[in-house]
C-alpha cells in the first residue's frame, strides 16, 4: 500500500473480493496497522507500525523466493529512470536554457513534441523495468503502469513513477530513496512550478 488508497483500488491490487478486503481493513485498523482517512483525500493508509510490519513480511518474501539481488538491481535502474523523469517533467513546465527560468506557455508545438517524445522513450524503459520486476514477483503485475497514462495525453504525468516504483521495490527490505533524491523529485518539480506560476502572476 502506498499513500492513501480507496477500497476499490485496494480490491483491484490484491485481486481479492471486495468484502474480504473491507473485512481485512477493519481488522487491521483495530490492530493499528492502518488508518482510515476522511476529507478531500479519503481512503486507507498504513500507520508507522503497519509499514514496519509490511516491510518485515515482504523482506522475508524476498529471501524466501531468492530474488533479493534481482530486486536490488532493478531499484538501481529505477533511480536512473526516475531522475530522467524529473528532467522531462521540469522541461514540460519550464523552458530549458533560459535564465532566469521561464514558464513553458506551450506556444511552441515543436518544443512540446520533443518533450513528449522523450517521455514516450522513458515510458518504454520504465515498462521494461517493471516487467522484469513482475517476472520476479508476479503478484505485482496488478499495479498500474507508472508513466504510460501520460504518454499521448498531451501532458507528462510522471508523479506515479516515484510512488509506485517505491511501493513495488522499497517495501521489500530495500533501502528507501532518501527524501530530496530522485524518488521524491517530482514533488519538488511541482513545488517549483507552483512558485513560478505565482511569481508570473505578480509580474
Amino acid at each position: 500500500m502506498g499513500g492513501v488508497l480507496g477500497l476499490d483500488e485496494l480490491t483491484r491490487r490484491t485481486g481479492s473480493e471486495r468484502s474480504r478486503v473491507d473485512q481485512a481493513l477493519v481488522e487491521l485498523e483495530r490492530t493499528s496497522m492502518v488508518r482510515r482517512n476522511s476529507g478531500a483525500l479519503s481512503g486507507w493508509s498504513l500507520t508507522g507500525a503497519g509499514r514496519a510490519r509490511g516491510e518485515s513480511l515482504l523482506a522475508e518474501e524476498l529471501d524466501s523466493l531468492g530474488v533479493r539481488s534481482g530486486v536490488l538491481a532493478l531499484y538501481g535502474v529505477f533511480g536512473v529512470v526516475n531522475a530522467e523523469l524529473l528532467v522531462i517533467c521540469t522541461a514540460w513546465q519550464v523552458r530549458a536554457g533560459v535564465d532566469p527560468p521561464e514558464l513553458n506557455d506551450h506556444a511552441d508545438a515543436c518544443y512540446d513534441a520533443g518533450v513528449l517524445d522523450r517521455l514516450s522513450g522513458l515510458h518504454h524503459r520504465a515498462s521494461a523495468m517493471l516487467s522484469e520486476l513482475e517476472d520476479l514477483l508476479p503478484r505485482f503485475c496488478r499495479l498500474p503502469a507508472p508513466v504510460g497514462h501520460g504518454v499521448g495525453s498531451g501532458r507528462p504525468r510522471g508523479g506515479g513513477l516515484g510512488h509506485q516504483a517505491d511501493d513495488r521495490l522499497v517495501p521489500h527490505g530495500v533501502v528507501r530513496t532518501p527524501r530530496g533524491s530522485p524518488g521524491h523529485a517530482w514533488q519538488a518539480a511541482q513545488r517549483r512550478s507552483r512558485l513560478l506560476r505565482a511569481t508570473a502572476r505578480r509580474i
